[in-house]
């Protein structure tokens, strides 16, 4: 059994013990981070998380029915906090910090692999629980790209306005706002979703916008996107122009 959750910067499983599990959790944490940051060289991460997770199946659970494992990861700008916990009765990290072991051995090797994959390791107080810290590199953290002139801006947000990304993007319109920008006009330019946070963060920067007597465009959206736009009337709330028009 596997349950995820997702929100924007945040994905959370629950999993039964089971190896085969780790697989699809780390091809889903993958993806999160692919979302959140771009594409990037994620080995480290993938091994690291790997060897978290497969302590907490072979030794915190150690085969018990029912039991379950934990796994959070949280985005905050840069970075990244990875939390793995098994319904076990811990272990004693102390005596196992820093201990390399030595070449001939079989096993032992998983805390000091996730030592070097991680920047920051550190253990609640019983030892089922493992919280894990990195800096990832992510694509200028915030991608709207902005263009101020005296009678007003173009946003590109250069992603698609759906759950993963929208607080972000809310962030640039807000301050753009904020600035006092009257005239605003977001280019939808190869951006292929809008979902429906995204439609409601566009109807709340045009009424942030009207309340200053000022005005959202839309321009360069696609067919796809306009049709559903259309269809929740919202381009009879704002102005909507289709790439080419």
């Amino acid at each position: 059994m596997l349950v995820s959750l997702r929100r924007p910067g945040i994905i959370a499983f629950q999993a039964a013990p089971d190896l085969g599990n780790i697989d699809h959790i780390c091809g889903m944490a993958e993806r999160f981070l692919v979302e959140e940051c771009g594409e990037g060289d994620y080995f480290h991460f993938q091994l690291g998380l790997r060897e978290a997770l497969s302590n907490a199946m072979l030794h915190g659970c150690a085969g018990r029915a029912g039991d379950k494992v934990f796994c959070e990861m949280e985005l905050t700008g840069a970075r990244l906090a990875v939390t793995v916990r098994d319904s076990g009765t811990g272990f004693d990290w102390r005596a196992a910090a820093d201990r390399l072991a030595p070449p001939e051995s079989e096993r032992g090797r998983g805390l000091s692999i996730i030592r070097t994959c991680f920047d920051a390791v550190s253990f609640n107080e019983s030892g089922n629980e493992i919280i894990l810290g990195k800096n990832v590199t992510c694509k200028g953290g915030s991608m709207s790209d902005v263009v101020k002139s005296q009678h007003g801006a173009i946003l590109r947000p250069g992603r698609d306005l759906v759950a993963s990304s929208v607080e972000e993007v809310r962030a640039d319109l807000a301050a753009l706002v904020g600035e006092g920008i009257a005239s605003l006009t977001i280019d939808l330019e190869g951006v292929g979703m809008v979902d429906s946070l995204g439609m409601g963060l566009l109807v709340a920067t045009h009424n942030s916008l009207c309340a200053k007597g000022g005005q959202l465009r839309l321009v360069n959206v696609a067919a796809r996107i306009y049709d559903i736009l259309s269809i929740m009337r919202l381009t009879r709330h704002f102005e909507v122009h289709k790439a080419g028009e």
